[in-house]
C-alpha cells in the first residue's frame, strides 16, 4: 500500500509536491500548532462577534433612552475605547471587499457574512425596538 501511495504522489504532484509533503511530514508538530493557533483565533473572533459585542451594545442601550443616531455615535465611541485584541480578530477587510452582498459598514469574517449581515446601526435599531 505504501508503494502505491508513493507512486501516486510521485505521479500526481511531482518533485515540488514531494518536497512539500516531506516538509509537512517532518515538521508535523509545527504545522499542527499553526493550525490550532489559526483555529483558536477564528473561534475567538466568532465568539466576539456573536456574543461579546452584542452584549456590550445591549448594555450601552440599557443605560438610558436613546435616539438611534445618538446611540450609534455612543457605540462608535465605546467601540474605539475597546482594546485592540477585542476588535482586531473580528475585522477582515479582504472578505468584506470580496463579498457581493455584504454591507459596506460591516466588517465580518467569511464564516459569518451570511448570518450576521446587519450593520452596527441595524443591530442597535433592533435593540431599541426590543426595549420599547
Amino acid at each position: 500500500m505504501g508503494n502505491f501511495f508513493a507512486s501516486f504522489v510521485n505521479w500526481l504532484i511531482g518533485s515540488p509536491g514531494r518536497f512539500v509533503v516531506q516538509l509537512i511530514e517532518n515538521n508535523m508538530l509545527i504545522f499542527m500548532l499553526f493550525a490550532m493557533l489559526y483555529t483558536t483565533t477564528i473561534l475567538y473572533a466568532k465568539w466576539t462577534l456573536t456574543y461579546y459585542l452584542p452584549k456590550k451594545m445591549y448594555q450601552l442601550a440599557k443605560m438610558k433612552t436613546w435616539e438611534l443616531e445618538e446611540l450609534h455615535e455612543a457605540w462608535q465611541t465605546e467601540k474605539k475605547s475597546l482594546p485592540w485584541y477585542i476588535l482586531v480578530p473580528s475585522r477582515n477587510e479582504f472578505w468584506v471587499k470580496s463579498a457581493k452582498n455584504a454591507p459596506e459598514s460591516t466588517k465580518l469574517l467569511h464564516f459569518s457574512q451570511q448570518k450576521l449581515k446587519l450593520s452596527d446601526k441595524e443591530k442597535l435599531q433592533k435593540i431599541i425596538e426590543i426595549q420599547s
